[in-house]
Protein backbone atom coordinates (compact mmCIF):
# COMPACT_ATOMS: atom_id res chain seq x y z
CA UNK A 1 0.00 0.00 0.00
CA UNK A 2 0.71 3.28 -0.70
CA UNK A 3 1.91 5.72 1.81
CA UNK A 4 -0.85 7.75 2.96
CA UNK A 5 -3.40 5.88 0.82
CA UNK A 6 -6.13 3.16 1.95
CA UNK A 7 -7.11 0.69 -0.10
CA UNK A 8 -10.66 2.29 -0.56
CA UNK A 9 -9.90 5.23 -1.58
CA UNK A 10 -6.91 3.32 -4.17
CA UNK A 11 -10.32 0.91 -5.04
CA UNK A 12 -12.99 3.75 -5.82
CA UNK A 13 -9.46 5.53 -7.97
CA UNK A 14 -9.19 2.72 -10.45
CA UNK A 15 -12.80 2.29 -10.76
CA UNK A 16 -13.75 5.94 -11.77
CA UNK A 17 -10.38 5.13 -14.04
CA UNK A 18 -11.96 2.09 -15.58
CA UNK A 19 -15.41 3.31 -15.66
CA UNK A 20 -14.03 6.47 -17.57
CA UNK A 21 -12.16 4.33 -20.00
CA UNK A 22 -14.79 2.43 -20.34
CA UNK A 23 -17.75 5.05 -20.66
CA UNK A 24 -15.78 6.56 -23.83
CA UNK A 25 -15.53 3.55 -25.36
CA UNK A 26 -18.87 2.73 -25.40
CA UNK A 27 -20.08 6.59 -26.48
CA UNK A 28 -19.40 5.66 -29.94
CA UNK A 29 -21.03 1.91 -29.86
CA UNK A 30 -23.88 3.72 -28.42
CA UNK A 31 -24.16 6.57 -30.44
CA UNK A 32 -23.50 4.80 -33.58
CA UNK A 33 -26.20 5.84 -36.34
CA UNK A 34 -27.95 8.70 -33.88
CA UNK A 35 -28.55 12.43 -34.61
CA UNK A 36 -25.91 13.78 -32.00
CA UNK A 37 -22.45 15.17 -32.59
CA UNK A 38 -20.47 12.11 -30.67
CA UNK A 39 -17.29 14.19 -31.27
CA UNK A 40 -18.31 16.68 -29.27
CA UNK A 41 -18.86 14.96 -26.78
CA UNK A 42 -15.72 14.40 -23.99
CA UNK A 43 -16.08 12.69 -20.61
CA UNK A 44 -14.07 14.26 -18.14
CA UNK A 45 -14.39 12.57 -14.77
CA UNK A 46 -16.09 9.82 -12.69
CA UNK A 47 -17.11 10.35 -9.35
CA UNK A 48 -18.19 7.22 -7.85
CA UNK A 49 -19.82 7.27 -4.45
CA UNK A 50 -17.63 4.69 -1.63
CA UNK A 51 -20.77 2.64 -1.84
CA UNK A 52 -20.16 2.15 -5.62
CA UNK A 53 -24.28 2.36 -5.84
CA UNK A 54 -24.00 5.76 -7.76
CA UNK A 55 -21.42 8.02 -10.07
CA UNK A 56 -21.38 11.31 -10.93
CA UNK A 57 -20.18 11.57 -14.95
CA UNK A 58 -18.59 14.73 -15.35
CA UNK A 59 -19.29 15.70 -19.18
CA UNK A 60 -17.99 19.00 -21.61
CA UNK A 61 -19.90 19.44 -24.59
CA UNK A 62 -18.14 21.69 -27.58
CA UNK A 63 -20.64 23.62 -29.28
CA UNK A 64 -23.73 26.24 -28.89
CA UNK A 65 -26.01 26.05 -25.66
CA UNK A 66 -28.13 24.53 -27.61
CA UNK A 67 -26.00 21.90 -28.92
CA UNK A 68 -25.11 21.18 -25.17
CA UNK A 69 -28.18 20.77 -24.01
CA UNK A 70 -29.36 18.78 -26.79
CA UNK A 71 -26.31 16.28 -26.21
CA UNK A 72 -26.94 16.41 -22.20
CA UNK A 73 -30.71 15.11 -22.82
CA UNK A 74 -29.54 12.29 -25.36
CA UNK A 75 -27.12 11.61 -22.58
CA UNK A 76 -29.85 11.42 -19.62
CA UNK A 77 -32.26 9.15 -22.46
CA UNK A 78 -29.77 6.70 -22.96
CA UNK A 79 -28.44 6.28 -19.09
CA UNK A 80 -29.06 2.72 -19.19
CA UNK A 81 -27.36 1.59 -22.36
CA UNK A 82 -24.57 3.13 -20.48
CA UNK A 83 -25.26 1.84 -17.24
CA UNK A 84 -25.85 -1.88 -19.26
CA UNK A 85 -22.15 -1.19 -21.08
CA UNK A 86 -20.68 -0.99 -17.64
CA UNK A 87 -22.23 -3.97 -16.36
CA UNK A 88 -20.77 -5.81 -19.07
CA UNK A 89 -17.18 -4.46 -19.35
CA UNK A 90 -16.38 -3.38 -16.20
CA UNK A 91 -17.58 -6.41 -13.92
CA UNK A 92 -18.54 -4.69 -9.96
CA UNK A 93 -20.91 -5.89 -7.90
CA UNK A 94 -23.08 -3.18 -8.64
CA UNK A 95 -23.58 -0.93 -11.38
CA UNK A 96 -23.10 2.56 -10.45
CA UNK A 97 -26.35 4.63 -11.05
CA UNK A 98 -25.11 7.04 -14.24
CA UNK A 99 -25.45 10.59 -13.40
CA UNK A 100 -24.38 13.13 -16.11
CA UNK A 101 -23.13 16.63 -15.11
CA UNK A 102 -22.02 19.56 -17.44
CA UNK A 103 -18.39 21.30 -17.13
CA UNK A 104 -17.48 24.16 -19.24
CA UNK A 105 -14.02 23.66 -18.30
CA UNK A 106 -12.68 22.85 -21.89
CA UNK A 107 -14.57 25.48 -23.48
CA UNK A 108 -13.11 28.05 -20.68
CA UNK A 109 -9.81 26.35 -21.94
CA UNK A 110 -10.46 27.12 -25.84
CA UNK A 111 -11.79 30.30 -25.30
CA UNK A 112 -8.17 31.25 -22.90
CA UNK A 113 -6.40 29.66 -25.51
CA UNK A 114 -8.36 31.68 -28.65
CA UNK A 115 -7.45 35.23 -26.40
CA UNK A 116 -3.92 34.56 -26.06
CA UNK A 117 -3.54 33.70 -30.08
CA UNK A 118 -5.08 37.53 -30.28
CA UNK A 119 -2.04 38.84 -28.41
CA UNK A 120 0.75 40.74 -29.87
CA UNK A 121 3.52 39.27 -28.81
CA UNK A 122 6.65 39.88 -30.11
CA UNK A 123 9.11 37.07 -30.84
CA UNK A 124 12.10 36.65 -28.35
CA UNK A 125 15.22 38.53 -30.47
CA UNK A 126 18.02 35.97 -30.62
CA UNK A 127 21.09 36.69 -28.52
CA UNK A 128 23.37 38.79 -30.76
CA UNK A 129 26.77 36.85 -32.06
CA UNK A 130 29.92 38.00 -30.55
Amino acid sequence: MRPGSTPKVDRIKRVNERILRELSMGLYRIGQGRDVDLARISFVDVRTSPDLHGAIVVVSVLGTEAEAEKVMAWLKENRAAFQAHIARTVGLKYTPVLSFRRTAAIEKGNRVLSLLDRLDIPADDPAPEA
